[in-house]
């Protein structure tokens, strides 16, 4: 078996920690022996963030959010939504199953599963854009302003209910600075990096364009292995495929992404500024890095060997998946492909002194193909390919304003469209064998209105409140894809159809007061919903079934406060969320059907937590921060469809972590005319998860923790120079410098007798190239 234990967890979690306390010892006697060289207090900067329709610090936002700059990205080295980190915050790469996309969840709140008919738990926007789907939204993270992580249901202040929380990201806006830098960088696994941004005035004060590029290539950390050749012992006549002197057949996990964005800024008056945003992306990658640890179905067979433990690797970083089905001759490639384009427009316009119009326009497109070989092994057990098309039109307007000093208020409207077709083909045992054609469109429209009252100095009571209407359609086909009629089966639901539709109010009401300038401190309840739907992965027309909305009751209180001469920030959240009918993937069979993969309404739950931020710039030179995230999840109660699936009183879940930590330290030493040198330690700690809502439904029968996916702690180092003109930038990155073995998710299916996780990367080395202009 190929999990690591839990108590071999521990040991690495110790070593790592005792590294990582002896690097930031070291680091800090760099710093103290550094303190002649500069001894003056570092005042910490401002975050500007809009998470309440208006500009306003993170220190003065009555929210639980966390925010990244787009500098502070680049300092710590992170490319793509999946490597943030916040308190409470839990984002995985897609088990190969549901494909390219980023799984995120925030205060256990969250979604890993694909299709278009699911909404997202956490709502994913790029310039206040909402994206509707999980496929493709492990964006790139380049030439960013700002990236907001905010926690909690956003069901007032978002475009579209997001009931865990949100994450924005925000590009920078043009400015004509006639700037911009080409950087490019190598390392392990035939690393290649290419990133590029410029700003330019067209028209002086009037017409400003900002374009930036990104070309990211390396090859994957997982071998996938011809199991004869490497195995002949075991393979019994299973033929060898590989090339002569070479048993390797190719690379999962390998990443090959072009992205193209054009922001073009048109200040067309004192009263008016419209910003088009355009872009454009590519990616090819292969299969996500994935280690088998079940294998477990010796009916099915390929020359006269049985599928069992024999195909579990002892090296995880091996895979002897071929996408290949023998007894059909049906030949796959490893992909994980999404094209997708997109275009907005954002006209800002201000009708009087405190009156301004706001419209934000968006329209996008994507495509994508993903293979899965469930096996991993030249022996049929299920494969399939999986083609997806979607396109979605948004429409926000906003009109905010000011009554004197004692009222801000934002009144608006909200309109989402969108259309996919899942077009796939699944091929399980020698049983099923179906392509589908499954048209699934959604329409959302909301109003919304959100009042601030300044009742008195330095005191805040903030109230809104959102309805909003949701419809959903839904049609099967299930076709025999060698004679086009209905398949075997499952073809009973080809022709048949669902719908769904809800309306929903949700409000926020909180209040803030400001101690001092330096100190203040809030309480809110805020309710949120996701929609619910029908099942859109039936195998029988009896489980084309609805499952309603899941709604959260939130309740949360925090300060913020800046200590130390503004040289030590410090904020803390505790929440109460009260979890009702929450919506969960049963994989394990409640309806009385051997294969489900059925939305279910799990049950209520209780959900409490506590999340702490602080940052220290003890001298202007040093940096120093830490997050640190509990949640305790508890169900009230349980469905008979959840108690069916193996849910017990006890699981939480999935990919929902007890305890989320971070911290780093940073030195800068002045060199002064040869520049600066800057080393940072990173350091990201994630307990226990588990890839199934049934947490232990199938432990008794495998004798082991099926599902779990244990605890792990990712160490990153990076080393910069800066020149002294601050033209050149040069630096050295180790990221899993402990070389961490650790596992982000997984997909197992007993029914099916296979079981696999998402592996890391192991340790990886870069050198990156930057030349500003």
């Amino acid at each position: 078996m190929a999990l690591i234990s839990n108590n071999s967890a521990r040991i690495r979690f110790g070593d790592a920690l005792r590294l990582t306390t002896a690097s930031l010892l070291a680091t800090a006697g760099f710093a103290g022996a550094a303190f002649a060289q500069q001894t003056t207090q570092g005042e910490l900067p401002d975050i500007v963030v809009t998470a309440e329709f208006r500009e306003a610090r993170v220190q003065d936002t009555p929210i639980a959010i966390t925010a990244l700059t787009g500098e502070l990205l680049e300092e710590r080295g992170i490319a793509t939504v999946t490597e943030l980190a916040a308190p409470n915050v839990n984002i995985a790469p897609g088990a190969g199953i549901f494909g390219p996309l980023a799984a995120v969840y925030i205060r256990g709140v969250g979604q890993y599963d694909s299709s278009f008919a699911y909404e997202p738990g956490v709502g994913v926007y790029v310039d206040d854009v909402y994206y509707g789907v999980l496929l493709g939204s492990d964006f790139e993270l380049a030439s960013l302003d700002r990236v907001e992580v905010l926690r909690g249901p956003q069901g007032t202040n978002s475009g579209r209910n997001s009931i865990g929380g949100s994450v924005k990201l925000y590009s920078q806006r043009p400015t004509g600075s006639n700037e911009g830098y080409l950087e490019a960088s190598v390392g392990s696994f035939d690393r290649l990096d290419f990133r590029g941004s410029y700003d330019l005035s067209l028209v002086e004060d009037k017409l400003f364009l900002n374009v930036s590029g990104v070309s990211r290539r390396r090859d994957g950390h997982v071998s996938r292995v011809d199991f004869a050749c490497a195995n002949p012992s075991l393979a019994g006549t299973i033929p060898n495929t590989s090339t002569p002197g070479n048993c390797e057949l190719g690379r999962e996990g390998s990443e090959d992404v072009q992205a193209l964005r054009a922001t073009l800024r048109w200040i067309a008056s004192d009263n008016v500024e419209i910003n088009i945003r355009a872009d454009k992306s590519e990616t090819d990658n292969t299969g996500p890095g994935m280690t088998l640890y079940w294998a477990d179905a010796p009916a099915n067979t390929y020359g006269g060997v049985p599928y069992d433990s024999r195909f579990i690797p002892t090296n995880p970083y091996v895979s002897y998946a071929t996408y290949y089905d023998p007894g059909t001759d049906w030949s796959l490639q490893s992909m994980n492909r999404v094209s997708a384009w997109g275009v907005s427009g954002d006209l800002s316009w201000r009708l009087g002194e405190s009156l301004t119009l706001r419209s934000i326009t968006a329209y996008r497109e994507m495509e994508s193909g993903f293979t899965f070989d469930q096996d991993m092994s030249p022996i049929m057990v299920s494969q399939s390919y999986n083609g997806n098309e979607y396109q979605q039109f948004t429409q926000e307007l906003r009109l905010s304003g000011a009554a004197g000093d004692w009222l801000d208020w934002t009144v608006g409207g909200y309109y989402f469209d969108s259309e996919g077709k899942l077009l796939n083909r699944v091929k399980s045992g020698t049983v099923l064998n179906f392509n589908t054609n499954d048209p699934v469109t959604s329409t959302s429209q909301s109003a919304f209105v959100q009042a601030i009252l300044h009742p008195a100095p330095d005191f805040n009571i903030t109230g809104g409140v959102r309805y909003t209407e949701d419809e959903k359609t839904y049609a099967f086909s299930r076709l025999d894809p060698i004679t086009g009629a209905p398949a075997i089966i499952v073809g009973s639901l080809t022709g048949t159809s669902g719908s769904f539709s809800g309306d929903r109010v949700d409000y926020r009401l909180a209040a803030d007061y400001r101690f001092s300038e330096n100190f203040m401190a809030y309480a809110q309840v805020a309710t949120g919903y996701k929609g619910g739907g029908i099942n859109p992965k039936p195998f029988i027309p009896d489980q084309v079934v609805p499952f309603d909305p899941e709604t959260v009751t939130a309740y949360e209180i925090g300060f913020k406060s800046d200590l130390l001469d503004r040289t030590l920030r410090l904020n803390v959240a505790a929440f109460f969320n009260d979890y009702k009918d929450i919506i969960l993937i049963d994989a394990n069979g409640a309806q009385g059907f051997f294969l489900s993969a059925e939305p279910i309404n799990a049950g209520d739950a209780e959900v409490k937590g506590v999340e702490v931020e602080a940052e220290w710039h003890p001298t202007s030179a040093l940096t120093l921060t830490t997050s640190v995230g509990y949640l305790d999840f508890e169900y009230t109660r349980l469905s008979a469809d959840a108690l069916g699936s193996g849910i017990a009183f006890g699981d939480v879940p999935p990919l929902t972590p007890e305890w989320k930590a971070s911290g780093s330290i940073a030195y800068e030493f002045d060199l002064g005319a040869n520049g600066s040198l800057t080393p940072r330690l990173d350091v990201q700690y994630t307990s226990e998860v588990y890839s199934d809502p049934a947490n232990h439904g199938t432990d008794a029968l495998v004798g082991f923790p099926f599902f779990l996916i244990d605890e792990y702690t990712l160490t990153n180092a990076r080393l910069t120079y800066d020149s002294e003109d601050g033209l050149w930038q040069a630096s050295v990155g180790v990221s899993n410098l402990t070389d961490e073995v650790y596992y982000t998710n997984g997909f197992a299916f007993f029914f099916s007798g296979t079981g696999m996780n998402v592996i890391g990367r192991p340790r990886e080395y870069e050198f990156t190239l930057r030349r500003k202009f």
